[in-house]
């Protein structure tokens, strides 16, 4: 097979995988669009893929559902303006490989496509919401550093049932990825899995994936076959071990969704504090990822903070304080208040006890009696 060298050295296109129904999660709405901390699913994924600053091209594969989670990124704030945003649909779920492949369709052909064409190919499934840009980065690097033609994200975990287990050499090098239903007694003892995310040289990619195929109980592509037609060409692949194998957590339920809920809230929470600001009960204190809160603000227990709320310094929330796509000025206080894209004055005093219709503004320095609904 020739080596192919294409693109700038540091031009990466990103490729991720969104087509999937999600049986199991038991709901008419696509698996990349289960809300998570107030956003889609996917749109972790872009942020951490995006984040890297590394990305120029974003190549989404859509299938269920393929026209609703189009609409819903492109009607969201979390992709940046510079960043192309491709959607190409796997019209018959036939594999990782095959979405891969469907997804090459809208890259040039490495041989002809010249400075045009990508480098390396990253490629990110849509349900690992908690993989953070950080972790990706440091794949590229690995692989940039060793020079492989594909690099896997591996994880170390006490107990791989289910996981494809990473093969190596004794030099360190990966020789395939086995599926767990596959994996002979010395195999399945391996503690190193597989994350589903990898980083591929574009050069070598398309021949590889014409290489696959379908003969396997699922009659799929699977991606993870890749890495055995790479390593029989003689190609070099490696796998860099993840630091924390929780950023690897997928969601196929809506127990794991839950789960993963919990963890992004958690983080959410701890950037804020770190920020500065006060959060007296994290545990029953619900913020999503896209509100932003001014330092020495103190936030009461059983606060909720939805949508795009912006919340200023100093400002005292709670307890019992519920908002969607509010504002708050400097050093208001609002207790035991419900309220939707409204808009309160700094200093204002609200509540106990308050509701506030949609579109409302409260003036600065205003008092609010116990009690009042205002509209």
């Amino acid at each position: 097979m020739t080596k192919v060298r294409v693109g700038p050295i540091d031009q990466i296109t990103a490729v991720i995988l969104a087509a999937g129904q999600g049986t199991r999660m038991r709901s008419e709405r696509p698996k990349p669009l289960a809300m998570i901390c107030g956003k889609p699913m996917l749109g972790h994924t872009l942020e951490a893929v995006v984040d890297t600053k590394r990305v120029s091209k974003v190549v989404v594969v859509v299938g269920f559902g393929a026209e609703m989670v189009r609409r819903e990124v492109h009607e969201s704030d979390f992709i940046d303006p510079d960043i192309e945003l491709v959607f190409v649909e796997q019209k018959e779920l036939r594999g990782t490989g095959d979405a891969l492949g469907v997804a090459l369709t809208k890259l040039p052909d490495p041989l002809t496509g010249g400075v045009d064409a990508p480098r390396d190919i990253l490629v990110v499934p849509s349900d690992v919401p908690l993989v953070t840009s950080a972790t990706l980065g440091r794949l590229i690097d690995a692989h940039r550093e060793h020079k492989r033609a594909a690099t896997i994200l591996s994880m170390k975990v006490q107990d791989p049932t289910g996981y494809g287990r990473i093969v190596r050499k004794a030099s360190g090098e990966v020789v395939e990825i086995v599926e767990d239903r596959d994996a002979n007694p010395e195999q399945a003892k391996l503690d190193e899995v597989n994350t589903s995310i990898y980083l591929f040289e574009y050069g070598h990619l398309p021949a590889i994936l014409r290489r696959l195929s379908p003969v396997n109980s699922q009659n799929e592509y699977y991606l993870t076959d890749a890495i055995s037609v790479l390593s029989r060409a003689g190609y070099s692949v490696s796998a860099e071990i993840l630091d924390d194998p929780v950023e690897a957590m997928g969601v196929n339920d809506k127990k794991q969704l839950s789960e993963v809920e919990e963890i992004m809230r958690k983080r959410n929470n701890d950037h804020l504090m770190f920020s500065g600001v006060t959060i007296v009960d994290p545990s029953s204190t619900y913020i999503d990822s896209s509100v932003v809160v001014g330092r020495d603000t103190t936030i009461w227990p059983g606060t909720i903070l939805r949508g795009h709320c912006t919340i200023g310094s100093g400002v005292e929330l709670g307890p019992r304080v519920t908002l969607l796509d509010c504002e708050v000025g400097d050093g208001a206080r609002l207790r035991e208040v419900v309220a939707e894209a409204a808009r309160f004055g700094s200093n204002c005093d609200v509540g106990p006890y308050v509701v506030v219709r949609n579109g409302v503004k409260v003036e600065a320095g205003t008092v609010v009696a116990p009690f009042s609904t205002l509209e």
